[in-house]
C-alpha cells in the first residue's frame, strides 16, 4: 500500500459537511451511469470510495447522505431486471449501508453471489466484500459453502476467497483444519493449492491479489481527500487520511504485504 503520513488529519479537523458533499457528488455520478454495461473502472472507484468512508469513518457521513444512500438503493432495486442482471450495481451501496449499520442483512447480496458463474463479476463481489473481511466468519455456512464451491469447480481466484474468509472470525485451529481438508479434497492448480497449504502450515501467504486492488482504491481516495484539506493546514503537502482511516487501514488484514491467520 502507498505510505501514509502518521500525522494524518484527524476527523475533528474535517468538516463533515464537506466530506458528505464529496460522497453526494460520487453518488450522483454513480447514478448517472448506473445502467452502464460493462461496469466502468470509474464506477468501481466511485462505489469503492463511498463504501470506504461508510465502513471506516461512519462518523463523517451525515444524516442527509445516509438518507440518500437508502434512496439510491430503493430506486436501484426497482429497476427492471435488477435481480437477474443488475444485482451487482448495488453492491457498493449495500456495503456502505452495512458499514453505517453493521446489519449483516446488507451483505446478503454479496454472499449469495460469491460463487457467481462469470469470473469478472465474481471477483468484483469478492473484492467488494473483502473490505469487511474481518467481520466475516467461518461459522457462516452459506458463505463457506460458496467458498467451497469455487474450489470444487476451480473458479479463477478461488484460493483468494479462502484467504479472505480465513482472516475473519473463528477459531484458528478450525481454520487450519478447513485449509488442510480443502487443499486435499479439491483438485487445485499448484499456485492455488499453495495459498491454502501456506496458510495452514506457515500461517501466512504473500498478498498478491488484494494489494493491487486496494492500492488503486487508496490512490483514488487520497486524490479526492487531497482536494478537501482544510485551508488552515497549508503545511500538509502530502495526501492525508481523515479520522480513523489510517489506523484501520493499518489493521486491515488484506491491506498488508502478507495475509496472516489471526492468532
Amino acid at each position: 500500500m502507498a505510505q501514509m503520513d502518521r500525522q494524518a488529519v484527524p476527523a475533528s479537523e474535517y468538516d463533515p459537511g464537506r466530506i458528505s458533499a464529496l460522497l453526494r457528488s460520487e453518488l450522483s455520478e454513480l447514478w448517472k451511469c448506473f445502467d452502464s454495461i460493462p461496469l466502468s473502472q470509474d464506477q468501481e472507484l466511485r462505489g469503492s470510495l463511498i463504501s470506504w468512508f461508510c465502513v471506516f469513518t461512519p462518523e463523517l457521513v451525515d444524516d442527509e447522505c445516509r438518507a440518500l444512500l437508502h434512496t439510491f438503493y430503493e430506486k436501484a432495486v426497482r429497476q427492471p431486471n435488477h435481480d437477474a442482471e443488475g444485482w451487482y450495481r448495488t453492491l457498493p451501496i449495500e456495503l456502505s449501508l452495512y458499514g453505517l449499520s453493521r446489519d449483516q442483512s446488507w451483505l446478503r447480496n454479496h454472499k449469495q453471489n460469491f460463487a457467481y458463474g462469470g469470473s469478472g463479476l465474481r471477483c468484483y463481489v469478492m473484492e467488494s466484500l473483502s473490505l469487511v473481511a474481518p467481520d466475516l466468519s467461518i461459522d457462516d455456512q452459506g458463505l463457506v459453502d460458496r467458498v467451497k464451491h469455487n474450489l470444487k469447480v476451480v473458479h479463477g481466484a478461488c484460493e483468494w476467497g479462502v484467504a479472505m474468509l480465513m482472516v475473519g472470525k473463528g477459531q484458528r485451529s478450525e481454520k487450519i483444519r478447513l485449509l488442510t481438508e480443502w487443499s486435499t479434497e479439491f483438485w487445485l492448480n499448484p499456485h492455488e493449492k499453495n495459498v491454502l497449504t501456506d496458510l495452514a502450515t506457515q500461517g501466512s501467504v504473500p498478498n498478491r491479489y488484494f494489494l493491487p486492488h486496494y492500492f488503486r482504491i487508496q490512490s483514488y481516495v487520497i486524490q479526492r481527500l487531497s482536494m478537501l484539506q482544510p485551508d488552515h493546514l497549508p503545511q500538509l503537502t502530502a495526501p492525508s487520511f481523515a479520522g480513523s482511516i489510517f489506523d484501520q487501514v493499518g489493521r486491515h488484514p488484506l491491506m498488508q504485504a502478507a495475509i496472516q491467520l489471526p492468532a
